[in-house]
């Protein structure tokens, strides 16, 4: 057949033997033409069943249209059929020789398959009852030997396996439950056997966020990862809880009553809340005795001072934190009276963040 057709897509189906088309067009400066695709059915695999169980009815089919081909079967026990799928019993044990001659009409060409199909007794295949193990750990599933089997292994989180032996990794808890196992021999399954796998989840020890403590005034800090069998904290120490004497990384592995283990860690830095204070009188007399004004405190990241005298002249200033006033003014000594104090001040808050602020204040010299 030829039919012209407009651009764009275009689907032929064939109800039988499949489809060979050619697409080709002309156009002033280039012609063209491309092969428009095929359909085959491959009929190399053997369409007959290796066999059964016996009182089982054995499922013949051979996956092929009708509509195409012819189907002459001989069941090796002196019944024949001309269908494409059917049921059939054998009543006995034994090696039935079956026979399928397949006829392609489109092609008219003949394919004979040959099998001897075997009905035996149904067998039993035993498993490993249960399994326990933590999660992460592998799983090895063991089915007994049967002469001349095939195995298939199904159970949770639609798990399947084709192996005798199967190994499950990376393990967690979603994979406990049944896992049943058959073994297939010349097409008749074997009873079915069970093993119940139970993954124990990890036991999850706490350790808490990253954090800062502040360890001022005899304040002490202990870690605390939960309650359970066993713990080996980073320096080896078996103790259920741990006391913090420096910042820095903390770790802990811990055991459940199963024999499961859990870590967790934790980095830790001391922080205090940075504390100034300032006194409001000095005597800068030279005897020892609160000689210098300085604006003092614990944890400052960084201090500028100036201090003005009551017309708001700089009479004073330092970059350096602890370095203090010693009430002179232009090598001379300042005049006895109130002055002004100004602090630019960084260092921590409570939470551990830094802050920068000025404070300011009075102090009196006196003389």
């Amino acid at each position: 057949a030829r039919v012209e057709v407009n651009s764009g897509a275009h689907t032929i189906i064939s109800e039988g033997c499949g489809v060979i088309a050619t697409a080709y067009g002309y156009g002033e400066a280039e012609s063209y033409a491309y092969s428009g695709g095929a359909a085959f059915t491959s009929i190399n695999a053997n369409l007959i069943p290796e066999g059964g169980c016996l009182n089982d009815t054995i499922f013949f089919d051979s996956g092929l249209s009708p509509e195409r081909y012819s189907f002459a079967w001989d069941l090796g026990d002196g019944n024949r059929s001309n269908q494409s799928k059917f049921l059939h019993f054998y009543p006995d044990l034994g090696t039935y020789p079956v026979r399928l001659i397949l006829t392609d009409n489109c092609l008219n060409t003949v394919d004979t398959m040959y099998q001897d199909l075997m009905i035996t007794l149904r067998q039993a295949v035993d498993a490993e009852p249960a399994i326990a193990v933590c999660e992460g750990e592998i799983v090895d599933l063991i089915a007994t030997d049967v002469d001349d089997a095939r195995y298939e292994w199904r159970g949770p989180n639609r798990f399947f396996s084709e192996e005798q032996f199967p190994v499950i990794r990376n393990t967690f808890p979603g994979l406990s439950g049944s896992y049943e196992v058959i073994g297939i021999v010349s097409g008749c399954a074997t009873f079915p056997a069970f093993t119940e796998v139970e993954i124990l989840p990890q036991p999850i020890p706490n350790l808490g966020p990253d954090t800062i403590y502040c360890a001022r005034g005899g304040f002490s800090f202990s870690l605390d990862p939960g309650v359970f069998t066993t713990y080996r904290w980073q320096d080896n120490s078996p103790q259920p809880s741990y006391d913090v004497i420096v910042e820095g990384s903390y770790s802990v592995t811990v055991t459940d009553e199963f024999g499961c283990q859990g870590e967790d860690q934790v980095n830790l830095r001391e922080v205090c809340p940075t504390v100034v204070y300032a006194p409001n009188i000095f005597s800068p007399n030279f005897n020892g005795i609160n000689d210098e004004f300085t604006v003092q405190g614990t944890d400052i990241l960084s201090l500028h001072l100036a201090i003005y005298d009551r017309w708001g002249n700089l009479v004073y200033e330092s970059p350096e934190p602890g370095r203090g006033w010693d009430g002179t003014w232009n090598g001379e000594p300042a005049p006895q009276g109130t002055y002004v104090w100004m602090a630019q001040i960084e260092g921590y808050k409570r939470d551990g963040s830094i802050f920068s602020e000025v404070q300011t204040g009075s102090i009196f010299l006196i003389r």
